[in-house]
Formats: C-alpha cells, structure tokens, sequence
C-alpha cells in the first residue's frame, strides 16, 4: 500500500512538471494576430525526427493513470467473494 502512495505522488509531481514545461513552451501568439486554438500543438523538445507536443505528453500521461488504476483495482480480483 505504501509504494502505491509513493507512485501515486511521482505521477503527480511529473504532472506538475510537464505542465510547467508547457505553459513555457506554449508559443503564444498576440490575440489580435490570432483567434482560437491553433492549428498545431505547440513542440515542447524532439527525439530526434519525432516531434513531442504537449498533446502527446497528456495523452501519455493520461494512458499511464487509467492503466495504473485499472491494474490497482484488479489486482485481488475473486471469481467468487469471500462473503458467499
């Protein structure tokens, strides 16, 4: 139970960070140049020809939440309780 507290936090803590390193990298436009969202993610840092976006980022960042909760809540799964 312990090191799920301690994942948990890590998780949090590079949340914190990956959006601090976007908001800084965000390449805001002045709003009387441009209106809405633009039309490609702001590039954050690349790894080698492969461009990663903040988009990327969160959609990783997001994957890795669902899988861990879904692993945390199966992992002592019964095919029958023990009440029955």
């Amino acid at each position: 139970m312990h090191w799920t507290k301690v994942l948990v936090a890590l998780a949090g803590a590079a949340c914190l960070q990956v959006c601090g390193i976007a908001a800084e990298h965000g390449g805001h436009a002045p709003a009387a140049a441009e209106q809405g969202l633009p039309s490609a993610a702001p590039r954050i840092f690349s790894i080698g020809p492969l461009p990663i976006t903040n988009s990327m980022i969160l959609t990783w960042v997001v994957a890795l939440v669902l899988i861990l909760a879904v692993r945390i809540g199966v992992r002592e799964i019964r095919e029958v309780p023990d009440g029955a």
